[in-house]
């Protein structure tokens, strides 16, 4: 949780070499190589977990996440699926099942997914991003942009949530709001490409 990742590994490998089928301590190394995009190495502790806890729902979530993340769509759909019949309040993989169906071209089914998040969990500033994003592709700006601006009424420092709702506010016309938008996320974030390329367009007009 302090993002020690390393020693936190150190810890879980000990653990596995005295009890190998711990699924907890399984399932942490997962999400230790997960965010450490060292996939190969997660994708096996997330099976191994999966199989010593097959009934563990946030295990199968957590799964598809990074699945999603590696852009094996049609597996974390798969394992979104299998976790929410487990558990259908995890606002989590309602998340990662509305990223899925965007990535599938599937808007309003990623809409009413992003929506299922935030029913669970009203103050998830990262599925209150991502429904901008979906009603940004299906052009309902004025509602993407209460969603950044909610996203980041609870998380101040998101470049993402920004630069997003830069580019909402450029679809409305409102050009000098999205520029400073875009300034935001790029001193958050200064090699944020996108943010810097978005700006770029704007700062002409």
């Amino acid at each position: 949780q302090q993002g020690n990742l390393q020693d936190a590994e150190a810890c879980c490998l000990k653990v596995c070499a005295l009890i190998p089928s711990q699924p907890d301590t399984l399932h942490l190394l997962a999400i230790i190589y997960a965010q450490t995009k060292q996939y190969a190495l997660a994708n096996d502790y997330f099976i191994q977990a999966i199989a010593a806890a097959p009934q563990r729902a946030d295990f199968l979530g957590n799964y598809a996440n990074a699945l999603w993340e590696q852009g094996n769509i049609d597996d974390a759909l798969v394992k979104c699926e299998k976790s929410l019949a487990l558990n259908s309040n995890q606002a989590d993989v309602h998340n990662t099942l509305g990223n899925v169906y965007l990535a599938q071209n599937r808007i309003e089914t990623a809409i009413t997914s992003f929506r299922n998040a935030l029913h669970y969990r009203p103050n998830y500033p990262h599925a209150l991003n991502n429904l901008g994003n979906a009603l940004q592709k299906v052009n309902k700006m004025e509602e993407a942009v209460t969603c950044y601006t909610n996203a980041l009424g609870l998380h101040a420092n998101y470049p993402e949530a920004y630069n997003n709702l830069g580019q909402a506010l450029k679809t409305l016309g409102r050009i000098e709001e999205a520029r400073n938008y875009f300034l935001k996320a790029i001193a958050l974030r200064p090699n944020f490409t996108q943010a810097i390329l978005n700006h770029q367009e704007v700062a002409a007009i």
